[in-house]
């Protein structure tokens, strides 16, 4: 995660254990389980609001290893607080000049076009 996430990042092992490490070279940090029933805990909280393709599929790599079954994402719809963090991450707002007048533009981008489909 970022250094500006850092500080929801603590909140992780605070509750479920692990620790968190600068990463060498770049403005991040990462956190780290190695405690059985804490990586449990943590799928377990995190199962069923993974929608990236290829954390989904991680997610299931992963859960295998601990025989927890995967809950597939909910829908998403006008009231979902996922769009969200999804901006968070892949959104853009801009204000331009246009015919001299101003005009607002917010724009969200995605590779993936099943990532952002209800």
């Amino acid at each position: 995660m970022v250094l500006e996430d850092l500080a929801l990042l603590r909140d992780i092992p605070d509750k479920l254990g692990g620790s968190i490490k600068m990463r060498t070279g770049v403005k991040a940090s990462r956190y780290r389980q190695h405690n059985r029933e804490g990586m449990i805990k943590f799928i377990n909280c995190i199962n069923g609001y993974i929608r990236h393709s290829s954390r989904l599929l991680q997610l299931h790599r992963v859960a295998q290893q601990l025989n927890i079954s995967v809950i597939e994402p909910m829908l998403i719809d006008s009231s979902s607080q996922w769009f969200a963090g999804f901006f968070h991450a892949n959104g853009t707002i801009g204000l331009y000049l246009k015919n001299l007048r101003p005009q607002l533009s917010i724009r969200v981008a995605n590779k993936i076009l099943q990532d952002i489909q209800s």
